[in-house]
């Protein structure tokens, strides 16, 4: 929600850009509470430091990944078009292109761009996580061997 906000932010009032955060955000505490209820169920319903690890892994890649890196991400390519467009109607290799259009321009590569965006991001902060965050998660218990015993 928040990169179609992020590309229509030259369209519309920026309290609809921040609606989009609300809405990407409310996405985020779902999702978040979603694995943290799945990791509490798997825990026998009790509350330990892989539910907690759950909870916390979730709601920080979701932010990074759902939220924050692709906000940025749109909203730094329809900066880079606004900024590119205007300079070609200042050299005056665009002519026939007033605002309306530029506007309608922004918009379109912001969105287009949005399918493009999605892979590198998501596979940039799953390795940043890895290297991160994950290092401290809790360790899974390991069944006990009964390799010989009869």
């Amino acid at each position: 929600a928040n990169e179609v906000g992020e590309a229509f932010r030259i369209q519309v009032h920026v309290n609809w850009v921040r609606f989009s955060y609300v809405v990407a955000s409310g996405y985020v505490a779902a999702d978040t509470a979603h694995k943290t209820q799945l990791e509490y169920q798997a825990s026998g319903n009790r509350w330990n430091s892989r539910v907690a690890f759950a909870c916390l892994d979730s709601l920080v890649w979701q932010s990074l990944a759902s939220v924050i890196v692709p906000g940025l991400t749109i909203n730094r390519i329809c900066w880079a078009a606004n900024l590119t467009i205007n300079k070609l109607i200042r050299m005056r290799t665009l002519t026939t292109v007033g605002p309306l259009t530029t506007r309608w321009l922004v918009t379109g590569i912001g969105l287009g761009s949005i399918p493009f965006i999605v892979g590198p991001i998501d596979r940039t902060v799953h390795s940043a996580m890895d290297g991160s965050l994950r290092r401290f998660a809790p360790k899974t218990e390991q069944p006990t061997s009964t390799k010989g015993e009869d």
